[in-house]
Protein backbone atom coordinates (compact mmCIF):
# COMPACT_ATOMS: atom_id res chain seq x y z
CA UNK A 1 0.00 0.00 0.00
CA UNK A 2 2.79 2.45 0.90
CA UNK A 3 4.47 1.91 -2.49
CA UNK A 4 1.27 2.92 -4.26
CA UNK A 5 1.13 6.11 -2.19
CA UNK A 6 4.69 6.98 -3.16
CA UNK A 7 3.98 6.24 -6.82
CA UNK A 8 0.94 8.50 -6.72
CA UNK A 9 2.96 11.42 -5.35
CA UNK A 10 5.61 10.92 -8.05
CA UNK A 11 2.90 10.83 -10.74
CA UNK A 12 1.34 14.05 -9.46
CA UNK A 13 4.73 15.75 -9.50
CA UNK A 14 5.43 14.70 -13.11
CA UNK A 15 1.99 15.88 -14.24
CA UNK A 16 2.55 19.24 -12.67
CA UNK A 17 6.07 19.64 -14.06
CA UNK A 18 4.77 18.80 -17.54
CA UNK A 19 2.06 21.40 -17.09
CA UNK A 20 4.60 24.03 -15.99
CA UNK A 21 6.71 23.35 -19.05
CA UNK A 22 3.67 23.88 -21.30
CA UNK A 23 2.93 27.28 -19.74
CA UNK A 24 6.40 28.52 -18.87
CA UNK A 25 5.76 31.92 -20.47
CA UNK A 26 2.91 32.74 -18.09
CA UNK A 27 2.95 34.47 -14.69
CA UNK A 28 4.45 32.55 -11.80
CA UNK A 29 2.83 32.84 -8.36
CA UNK A 30 3.44 31.48 -4.89
CA UNK A 31 1.16 32.04 -1.92
CA UNK A 32 1.47 30.98 1.73
CA UNK A 33 -1.84 31.17 3.54
CA UNK A 34 -3.83 30.73 6.73
CA UNK A 35 -7.55 30.05 7.06
CA UNK A 36 -10.38 28.01 8.51
CA UNK A 37 -11.35 24.43 7.72
CA UNK A 38 -14.90 23.23 8.48
CA UNK A 39 -15.08 19.48 7.99
CA UNK A 40 -17.43 16.57 8.59
CA UNK A 41 -16.71 12.86 8.83
CA UNK A 42 -18.22 9.57 9.98
CA UNK A 43 -16.73 8.63 13.35
CA UNK A 44 -19.34 5.92 13.98
CA UNK A 45 -16.76 3.34 14.98
CA UNK A 46 -15.09 5.67 17.49
CA UNK A 47 -18.48 6.79 18.81
CA UNK A 48 -19.66 3.20 19.24
CA UNK A 49 -16.40 2.32 20.99
CA UNK A 50 -16.83 5.27 23.36
CA UNK A 51 -20.43 4.24 24.15
CA UNK A 52 -19.32 0.67 24.82
CA UNK A 53 -16.69 1.96 27.27
CA UNK A 54 -19.40 3.80 29.22
CA UNK A 55 -21.56 0.66 29.23
CA UNK A 56 -18.62 -1.41 30.48
CA UNK A 57 -17.86 1.19 33.14
CA UNK A 58 -21.42 1.09 34.48
CA UNK A 59 -21.21 -2.71 34.69
CA UNK A 60 -17.86 -2.83 36.50
CA UNK A 61 -18.47 0.12 38.87
CA UNK A 62 -22.26 0.22 39.49
CA UNK A 63 -21.77 2.09 42.80
CA UNK A 64 -19.30 4.64 41.40
CA UNK A 65 -21.25 6.63 38.78
CA UNK A 66 -19.50 8.85 36.23
CA UNK A 67 -20.25 12.39 35.16
CA UNK A 68 -22.18 12.78 31.91
CA UNK A 69 -19.92 13.34 28.89
CA UNK A 70 -20.53 14.06 25.20
CA UNK A 71 -19.49 11.55 22.54
CA UNK A 72 -16.98 12.32 19.76
CA UNK A 73 -18.02 15.11 17.39
CA UNK A 74 -18.16 14.40 13.66
CA UNK A 75 -18.05 18.14 12.78
CA UNK A 76 -14.97 20.27 13.36
CA UNK A 77 -13.89 23.86 12.73
CA UNK A 78 -10.12 24.27 12.86
CA UNK A 79 -7.39 26.59 11.53
CA UNK A 80 -5.59 25.43 8.42
CA UNK A 81 -2.22 26.35 6.93
CA UNK A 82 -1.39 26.20 3.25
CA UNK A 83 1.15 26.88 0.55
CA UNK A 84 0.42 27.24 -3.17
CA UNK A 85 2.49 27.84 -6.29
CA UNK A 86 1.94 27.68 -10.03
CA UNK A 87 1.21 29.69 -13.16
CA UNK A 88 -1.73 31.87 -14.09
CA UNK A 89 -2.63 33.78 -17.24
CA UNK A 90 -5.65 35.03 -19.09
CA UNK A 91 -8.07 32.10 -19.41
CA UNK A 92 -5.89 29.49 -17.67
CA UNK A 93 -4.41 28.64 -14.26
CA UNK A 94 -2.43 25.65 -13.05
CA UNK A 95 -0.77 25.03 -9.73
CA UNK A 96 -0.15 22.86 -6.72
CA UNK A 97 -1.62 23.40 -3.26
CA UNK A 98 -0.72 21.94 0.12
CA UNK A 99 -3.02 22.15 3.17
CA UNK A 100 -2.29 21.07 6.74
CA UNK A 101 -5.04 20.54 9.30
CA UNK A 102 -4.74 19.28 12.89
CA UNK A 103 -7.93 18.03 14.56
CA UNK A 104 -7.80 17.18 18.27
CA UNK A 105 -10.68 16.21 20.56
CA UNK A 106 -10.53 15.28 24.26
CA UNK A 107 -13.05 13.40 26.39
CA UNK A 108 -12.70 12.68 30.11
CA UNK A 109 -14.93 10.26 32.03
CA UNK A 110 -14.55 10.95 35.75
CA UNK A 111 -16.26 8.73 38.33
CA UNK A 112 -17.60 9.90 41.68
CA UNK A 113 -14.50 8.48 43.39
CA UNK A 114 -12.27 10.79 41.32
CA UNK A 115 -10.82 8.00 39.22
CA UNK A 116 -11.47 8.02 35.51
CA UNK A 117 -10.13 7.85 31.99
CA UNK A 118 -9.07 10.50 29.49
CA UNK A 119 -9.20 9.93 25.73
CA UNK A 120 -7.45 12.19 23.21
CA UNK A 121 -8.22 11.73 19.50
CA UNK A 122 -5.88 13.41 16.99
CA UNK A 123 -5.90 13.61 13.19
CA UNK A 124 -2.99 15.22 11.35
CA UNK A 125 -4.14 15.69 7.76
CA UNK A 126 -2.00 16.67 4.77
CA UNK A 127 -3.67 17.48 1.44
CA UNK A 128 -1.53 17.67 -1.73
CA UNK A 129 -3.53 18.91 -4.73
CA UNK A 130 -3.10 19.81 -8.40
CA UNK A 131 -5.36 22.73 -9.40
CA UNK A 132 -6.37 23.27 -13.05
CA UNK A 133 -8.92 25.73 -14.42
CA UNK A 134 -9.79 29.18 -15.71
CA UNK A 135 -7.51 32.04 -14.67
CA UNK A 136 -7.49 35.81 -14.93
CA UNK A 137 -5.95 38.82 -13.21
CA UNK A 138 -8.59 39.06 -10.49
CA UNK A 139 -10.37 35.71 -10.44
CA UNK A 140 -9.62 31.98 -10.86
CA UNK A 141 -11.93 28.97 -10.79
CA UNK A 142 -10.54 25.45 -10.80
CA UNK A 143 -10.95 21.78 -10.15
CA UNK A 144 -8.54 19.81 -7.98
CA UNK A 145 -7.25 16.26 -7.74
CA UNK A 146 -4.59 14.88 -5.44
CA UNK A 147 -4.05 12.78 -2.37
CA UNK A 148 -4.36 13.01 1.41
CA UNK A 149 -1.78 11.69 3.88
CA UNK A 150 -3.14 11.21 7.39
CA UNK A 151 -1.75 10.29 10.80
CA UNK A 152 -4.30 9.12 13.36
CA UNK A 153 -3.72 8.65 17.09
CA UNK A 154 -5.95 7.73 20.03
CA UNK A 155 -4.34 8.21 23.45
CA UNK A 156 -5.98 6.59 26.49
CA UNK A 157 -4.92 7.72 29.98
CA UNK A 158 -5.79 6.60 33.49
CA UNK A 159 -6.93 9.57 35.61
CA UNK A 160 -6.34 9.69 39.39
CA UNK A 161 -8.28 11.65 42.05
CA UNK A 162 -5.36 14.07 42.32
CA UNK A 163 -5.81 14.98 38.66
CA UNK A 164 -2.63 13.18 37.62
CA UNK A 165 -2.78 11.03 34.47
CA UNK A 166 -0.85 7.93 33.43
CA UNK A 167 -0.40 6.16 30.11
CA UNK A 168 2.01 3.39 31.18
CA UNK A 169 1.19 -0.33 31.10
CA UNK A 170 -0.08 -0.38 34.68
CA UNK A 171 -3.66 -0.27 33.35
CA UNK A 172 -4.85 -2.54 30.55
CA UNK A 173 -6.71 0.17 28.61
CA UNK A 174 -3.79 2.62 28.62
CA UNK A 175 -1.95 3.23 25.37
CA UNK A 176 -1.14 5.29 22.29
CA UNK A 177 -2.95 3.71 19.33
CA UNK A 178 -1.65 4.96 15.98
CA UNK A 179 -2.15 4.45 12.27
CA UNK A 180 -1.23 6.07 8.92
CA UNK A 181 -3.52 6.10 5.91
CA UNK A 182 -3.75 7.81 2.51
CA UNK A 183 -6.42 8.29 -0.12
CA UNK A 184 -7.50 10.30 -3.14
CA UNK A 185 -8.80 13.86 -2.78
CA UNK A 186 -11.07 15.73 -5.20
CA UNK A 187 -12.22 19.32 -5.05
CA UNK A 188 -13.59 22.51 -6.59
CA UNK A 189 -12.73 26.07 -5.74
CA UNK A 190 -12.17 29.67 -6.71
CA UNK A 191 -9.66 32.38 -5.93
CA UNK A 192 -10.35 36.12 -5.67
CA UNK A 193 -7.41 38.53 -6.05
CA UNK A 194 -8.84 41.96 -5.15
CA UNK A 195 -5.59 43.78 -4.37
CA UNK A 196 -1.87 43.27 -4.88
CA UNK A 197 -0.27 40.67 -2.56
CA UNK A 198 -3.58 39.41 -1.12
CA UNK A 199 -6.01 36.74 -2.34
CA UNK A 200 -8.91 34.74 -0.93
CA UNK A 201 -9.05 31.02 -1.70
CA UNK A 202 -12.36 29.17 -1.15
CA UNK A 203 -12.71 25.48 -1.91
CA UNK A 204 -14.58 22.27 -1.17
CA UNK A 205 -12.61 19.03 -0.96
CA UNK A 206 -13.63 15.41 -0.54
CA UNK A 207 -10.91 13.26 1.03
CA UNK A 208 -11.39 9.56 0.38
CA UNK A 209 -9.74 6.71 2.30
CA UNK A 210 -8.49 4.72 -0.70
CA UNK A 211 -6.14 5.40 -3.60
CA UNK A 212 -7.13 4.65 -7.19
CA UNK A 213 -7.09 0.89 -7.73
CA UNK A 214 -6.82 0.16 -4.03
CA UNK A 215 -9.30 -2.21 -2.42
CA UNK A 216 -10.75 -1.72 1.05
CA UNK A 217 -8.03 -1.47 3.66
CA UNK A 218 -7.84 -4.30 6.15
CA UNK A 219 -6.47 -5.28 9.52
CA UNK A 220 -3.01 -3.84 8.82
CA UNK A 221 -4.58 -0.36 8.99
CA UNK A 222 -6.18 -0.74 12.43
CA UNK A 223 -5.42 1.66 15.28
CA UNK A 224 -2.79 -0.15 17.33
CA UNK A 225 -0.23 0.31 20.10
CA UNK A 226 2.83 -1.76 19.23
CA UNK A 227 4.57 -1.14 22.55
CA UNK A 228 6.64 -4.07 23.85
CA UNK A 229 4.89 -3.63 27.23
CA UNK A 230 1.62 -4.95 25.79
CA UNK A 231 0.68 -8.61 25.80
CA UNK A 232 0.58 -10.29 22.36
CA UNK A 233 -2.82 -9.93 20.70
CA UNK A 234 -3.89 -6.91 22.78
CA UNK A 235 -2.37 -4.11 20.70
CA UNK A 236 -5.57 -3.04 18.86
CA UNK A 237 -7.78 -0.18 20.02
CA UNK A 238 -11.10 -1.90 20.89
CA UNK A 239 -14.23 -1.30 18.86
CA UNK A 240 -16.28 -2.81 21.70
CA UNK A 241 -15.10 -2.53 25.32
CA UNK A 242 -17.70 -5.06 26.47
CA UNK A 243 -15.92 -7.78 24.44
CA UNK A 244 -12.46 -9.34 24.94
CA UNK A 245 -9.55 -7.26 23.62
CA UNK A 246 -8.29 -9.29 20.66
CA UNK A 247 -6.99 -8.72 17.13
CA UNK A 248 -10.56 -9.16 15.88
CA UNK A 249 -11.90 -6.39 18.12
CA UNK A 250 -10.35 -3.45 16.31
CA UNK A 251 -11.02 -0.14 14.55
CA UNK A 252 -9.71 0.26 11.00
CA UNK A 253 -8.54 3.82 10.29
CA UNK A 254 -10.67 4.56 7.21
CA UNK A 255 -11.94 8.01 8.20
CA UNK A 256 -13.05 9.97 5.13
CA UNK A 257 -13.64 13.73 5.45
CA UNK A 258 -15.30 16.46 3.41
CA UNK A 259 -14.33 20.05 4.07
CA UNK A 260 -14.98 23.66 3.17
CA UNK A 261 -11.78 25.69 3.37
CA UNK A 262 -11.46 29.48 3.29
CA UNK A 263 -7.93 30.89 3.28
CA UNK A 264 -6.32 34.30 3.19
CA UNK A 265 -3.29 34.09 0.89
CA UNK A 266 -0.23 36.30 0.81
CA UNK A 267 -0.12 36.25 -2.97
CA UNK A 268 3.12 37.00 -4.83
CA UNK A 269 2.81 37.08 -8.64
CA UNK A 270 5.79 37.35 -11.01
CA UNK A 271 4.79 38.02 -14.61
Amino acid sequence: MKNRKIHLLVLLSFLFLFNLKSHAQQGLYFAPGIGLNYSTTHLDKLQNSFSSYLTNLSTIFPDDPYQSVENWSSKNLRPTYSFQFGFTSENFTSGMAYFYNDITQERSIIRQSGYGRKFVWNEKRHEILVDLGYGSKYFDVFGSVGCNLNYFKMSSYQVYPSGAISINSEYFFNGNYRQFDAGMTYGLGFKIKPIKYLAIDVRYILSRDNLIGETDIGADAALSDDSFAREPGTSQYPQDYTQPITLDNEIVADFKRSAFICSLLFYFNYE
